[in-house]
């Protein structure tokens, strides 16, 4: 593994933290997940989708919280949760940059 475990699990669209997935709607996610198309699905446990967000978003001078909501955001819109197009607003709104 070329990011370290704790980076991995930080940045990754699939692990990265939320206070708002208590179990039952870790469950629904999950059960999302196994609907997905496997080139989606392989983008949001990849290794190298972490390693990419922490690149961005230290490309751009984010700090360690700021990679983190950029990985939330980029796991809603693999999940289809958040329209792409709405991508940069919601970025800014949620890492306050």
């Amino acid at each position: 593994m070329s990011i370290s475990l704790i980076k991995y699990i930080r940045y990754s669209p699939f692990y990265v933290s939320d206070p708002n997935m208590d179990g039952w709607v870790w469950d629904k996610f999950n059960s999302e997940i196994d609907q997905l198309p496997p080139g989606l699905k392989d983008t949001l446990i990849s290794e190298k989708t972490a390693e990419e967000i922490e690149k961005a978003g230290l490309r751009f001078g984010l700090d360690e919280n700021h990679i983190e909501e950029l990985a939330k955001i980029i796991r809603d819109v693999i999940m289809g949760y958040l329209f792409i197009g709405d991508m940069p607003s919601k970025i800014a709104e949620q890492a306050n940059i």
